[in-house]
């Protein structure tokens, strides 16, 4: 509670200070927000995945649900998982042939459906409690921030532990979200550690992104994580409530900021995606999703 006070009233002074410098901004703009009707809103959301049509799928954990959103922004569907349905999801990742991969964080379990909904397969873990999952086309990757460690394994299962809990490359404390770049090597955010860790394709430690603090290129608390193909890691940071993004080897690239240089607030920024040159940021504090548009990367 004192390190958060202290993050916040650090903030408040930033905020009061004029904008960035030109080398730590990186523009971009919200252009509109996601969000469920008044007569059934979204309760505290937790992540968001985008697929290939631009579909927008949003984690609704607190009604134990998934909602479907047309590229505009229109609410097309809910989904509640398999027949026992859905208990606190937290996490949502979409498989490389379109099938979407839930993090059933009470079912101590990963779900998997279809493109269009339909239960395709459940996978059931030792024990542990899920928070984020991804895959490739024959591995998965499931974050357990109970049990401070991934599970890793055929997209079929079983799972195998990798990891164990501690402050050390190699060790996680809470890990949370997770990306796979396109060449295979899986970024994973750590909410404690305040860094984001690189894992080889063969399961092999190969560095940190980030570390902890309240300047730009530190991190305080990294929730969403989510990457652009072209070089780019984008990182949310619920605590200080901005999104900044990194070059795979952790270099800063900058904050995102409006037109003044000033950074972008979130309200308690979680899961992220990327799509076709925005980042959709779940704002778990405002039951919502913003629309951001970037610039392009060079």
């Amino acid at each position: 509670m004192i390190r958060a006070l202290i993050a916040l009233m650090a903030l408040s002074a930033a905020h009061a200070a004029p904008g960035l410098p030109r080398g730590q901004q990186l523009p971009a703009r919200v252009t509109g927000h996601i969000s469920a009707p008044q007569r059934d809103p979204m309760n505290l959301p937790t992540d968001i995945a985008v697929d290939r049509q631009g579909q927008i799928i949003v984690v609704d954990g607190v009604a134990s649900r998934l909602l479907v959103f047309s590229p505009e922004g229109a609410l097309k569907a809910t989904w509640t998982g398999p027949k026992d349905g859905l208990e606190m999801p937290v996490g949502v990742g979409i498989a490389p042939d379109g099938h979407i991969l839930i993090a059933d964080t009470r079912h101590h379990r990963v779900v998997e459906l279809s493109a269009k909904g339909a239960p395709v397969q459940v996978i059931a873990l030792p024990k542990g409690a899920p928070r984020d999952v991804a895959a490739t086309r024959d591995r998965l990757y499931v974050s357990d921030g109970e049990g401070e460690h991934l599970w890793v394994g055929p997209r079929a299962g079983p799972l195998k532990p990798l990891g164990a809990k501690g402050p050390a490359l190699g060790q996680f404390l809470k890990p949370f979200a997770l990306w796979i770049g396109p060449d295979g090597y899986v970024f994973v955010s750590e909410v404690l550690s305040a860094t984001v860790q690189r894992i080889t394709p063969d399961n092999r430690w190969s560095g940190r992104l980030g570390r902890f603090g309240l300047e730009p290129g530190h991190l305080y608390r990294p929730k969403g994580i989510a990457g652009d193909g072209e070089g780019r890691l984008f990182v949310a940071d619920s605590t200080m409530g901005v999104v900044q993004a990194f070059d795979v080897n952790g270099g800063l690239i900058g904050v995102l900021s409006d037109a003044q240089g000033e950074p972008l607030r979130f309200n308690h920024p979680m899961g992220i995606a990327y799509h076709a040159g925005r980042l959709y940021v779940v704002e778990q504090r405002a039951h919502r999703v913003a629309v951001v548009a970037l610039e392009a990367a060079k």
